[in-house]
């Protein structure tokens, strides 16, 4: 698994990460941006929490959600 807070979130951004850690056989788990289209893998909303919020939970950072 490979994660990590990008300041952009633009096509080029995110389709470069996936391009550099995940195989084209992988599935992309996303908080649906459609700037992952293109990547040539299968995605997955993953939720309704954002990808930066999931991604400072996997690093291990004290999250809140609302509610």
């Amino acid at each position: 698994m490979a994660a990590r807070i990008v300041d952009r979130t633009d096509g080029e951004t995110l389709r470069g990460f996936v391009d550099g850690h995940a195989t084209l056989e992988a599935t992309v788990y996303t908080d649906g941006a459609t700037a992952y289209a293109g990547t040539g893998r299968s995605t997955t909303r993953s939720g309704t929490a954002s990808a930066r919020t999931s991604v400072k939970y996997l690093s291990g950072a004290k999250v809140r959600y609302p509610g």
